[in-house]
């Protein structure tokens, strides 16, 4: 009812009021829950705590959903690495996400170093290798070619050579470090190419290994059955 001095005075049970108080209780804990949040590095932990906490309290709209875009999965690892050539990520995209889960990028450069050196081995063994000396003595003009391909017309297992390397399984384990951000621009991973490293180590002592192979009169290769 209308009081003397004009204001609303509530009386008795009020659903207005009840609701009015829930909204800003809920305020207070998102807003709190956000300083948290903020002040910590985000990690899945608190992403599900924040969907959980979210879904219990029935807030539908999709603002409050801490979307992570996962970038661990399905992406290109060789000697040619990076955004450019990765599918773009679904489910959610990066551009929908708030997070991205990826391969940190100390260990995504470090991936990349070691297929260019398996690379640059599986290269040096063929070119120094006996099987592959005679065909070009046989068939100079075959020079001018891709390397895997006249690689493997005279038989040689590139899979098996590339295998013989620990390098691979080393970067297997590498991209197992991983972290979740916030994201801040829509690239995920530096671009990273063969042509670049092999700039890096131009002009530069060839490592022990690789020496080795080059001094080698016949190296030996694996070969197809």
């Amino acid at each position: 009812m209308l009081s003397d001095s004009g204001a609303t005075k509530l009386t008795g049970a009020n659903p207005f009021l009840g609701c009015y108080r829930k909204s800003c209780n809920n305020l207070q804990n998102v807003v709190a829950i956000t300083y948290i949040f903020a002040l910590q590095q985000p990690t899945f932990l608190v992403c599900n705590f924040l969907h959980f906490y979210f879904t219990i309290n029935k807030v539908d709209s999709e603002i409050f959903t801490p979307f992570v875009c996962n970038a661990t999965v399905d992406f290109v690892m060789g000697s040619d690495m990076g955004d450019s050539r990765n599918e773009k990520y679904t489910n959610p995209t990066i551009e929908e996400s708030v997070y991205v889960k990826k391969v940190t990028d100390k260990s995504f450069e470090e991936v990349h170093t070691l297929f260019c050196e398996n690379q640059l081995r599986n290269i040096l063994m063929i070119n120094n290798s006996k099987v592959y000396k005679d065909y070009i003595a046989e068939h100079p003009e075959a020079s001018e070619e891709a390397l895997a391909k006249v690689a493997t017309d005279v038989g040689i297992d590139i899979l098996a050579l590339e295998k013989q390397d620990g390098r691979i399984y080393r970067a297997l384990q590498l991209i197992k470090d991983q972290e979740v951000v916030l994201v801040k621009k829509l690239s995920i991973y530096n671009e990273y190419s063969f042509d670049e490293y092999m700039q890096g180590i131009a002009g530069k002592p060839l490592p022990e290994e690789f020496q080795k192979i080059v001094d080698s009169e016949n190296v030996i290769v694996p070969m197809r059955n």
